[in-house]
């Protein structure tokens, strides 16, 4: 397995992002001193030219761009399930946008987190899964053609009103066919809203397509009180051999957090090589 970091090309309010812009060409020389393999992109609109600089900048110093994030569509209102048509028909025009701003940068994965949008009062689960469903599976359909998965994070009931759990998005994908659609599975949501983390993520299997790798309190790997010995062995007999990104708060300031998870996760990973 890989390790990655969190890093934003502009200055969201976004909490859990390591390292955050509007510096990203120093945030990337940066990374590669701490020895990353790769990074989770945080980015706002861009245009062609400006994806290929970052393209470039990345390549310069040898850093994979493992997953694409535009939370900044999140920030400004879109919402897959939006029960408006037409509105919805938008909302998926502006994400296929980004899936190709995504394709030009070379990344593979693209994640579903808010953009899902909450399910409100008056709404039945049936008709909000479907809407959201049927918004999926074209998206899916076109990232496909592209060579890039979308994957569905389940995220805590704090946050977001729906699919909270491992169990319920993969109900979900199994029902409505989606069978492009990958997961990203992030250790913090699942300490909050699954039952057994290591049974979620064998449960999950080879749907999961991307980790975020936080501690229990989502702060660097090794601070809180998961159990990344069992974690990470369970997700290894799933063949699971991507990234383990660190999506956190950056106490106490970006490099510590950075290095200390790095030291623990490298550690935890020899380890385990060493017991197979």
């Amino acid at each position: 397995m890989k390790l990655g970091v969190t890093v934003s090309a502009y200055d969201t309010k976004f909490g859990p992002i390591v390292f955050r812009g509007p510096n990203i060409v120093k945030s990337i020389i940066t990374i590669k001193k701490l020895g990353y393999d790769g990074v989770d992109l945080f980015a706002d609109r861009r245009s062609d030219k400006e994806i290929e600089a970052l393209r470039r900048a990345f390549e310069d110093n040898k850093i994979e761009v493992a997953m694409y994030l535009t939370i900044f569509l999140a920030e400004a209102g879109l919402n897959l399930s939006c029960k408006d048509y037409e509105k919805r028909k938008g909302y998926i025009k502006d994400y296929k946008e980004q899936i190709d701003k995504a394709h030009l940068l070379g990344t593979k994965r693209m994640p579903i987190g808010f953009i899902r949008g909450a399910r409100a009062e008056d709404d039945s689960d049936t008709e909000y899964l479907a809407r959201l469903a049927a918004s999926l599976d074209e998206l899916c359909s076109f990232a496909d053609n592209k060579d890039i998965t979308l994957c569905l994070e389940p995220m805590n009931r704090y946050e977001i009103n729906t699919l909270n759990s491992v169990d319920q998005s993969l109900e979900f994908i199994d029902k409505y066919q989606l069978d492009k659609l990958g997961l990203l599975l992030d250790t913090f949501h699942m300490n909050i809203e699954d039952a057994s983390i290591e049974a979620s993520i064998r449960n999950a299997g080879n749907k999961i397509a991307h980790f975020h790798s936080p501690d229990s309190n989502r702060l660097a790997a090794g601070s809180g009180h998961l159990n990344y010995d069992s974690i990470l062995k369970v997700l290894k007999a799933t063949g699971y051999n991507g990234y383990l990104t660190l999506e956190a708060f950056p106490q106490p300031d970006p490099i510590t957090c950075a290095t200390m998870s790095a030291s623990f996760l490298r550690r935890k990973l020899t380890e385990l090589e060493h017991i197979s």
